[in-house]
């Protein structure tokens, strides 16, 4: 039991620290996104709500396709090549 749970938690964090990592040198190598990225946050933070509610959280579109991409490309999962 305590073996399957070790194993659960490294495997999440295997995936948090892969979408961190690669999700940093996508922005060191693209200041474009980083540039939306930081005015769609500030435009959120700024706002009524803040950042402080899930709701103002969830609006952040670009985040979440930012995301998205950086987990499609450079998936944690490993490949499995067919012969």
């Amino acid at each position: 039991m305590i073996y399957f749970l070790f194993l659960i938690l490294n495997t999440f964090l295997f995936i948090l620290e892969t979408l961190l990592i690669y999700g940093l040198y996508e922005l060191a190598m693209n200041p474009e996104i980083q540039d939306k990225l930081a005015h769609e946050i500030d435009g959120i933070a700024n706002s009524d709500s803040g950042l402080s509610s899930y709701d103002a959280v969830n609006q952040n579109e670009y985040l979440e396709m930012f995301v998205s991409e950086i987990m499609r490309k450079y998936t944690p999962a490993a490949r499995i090549e067919r012969y």
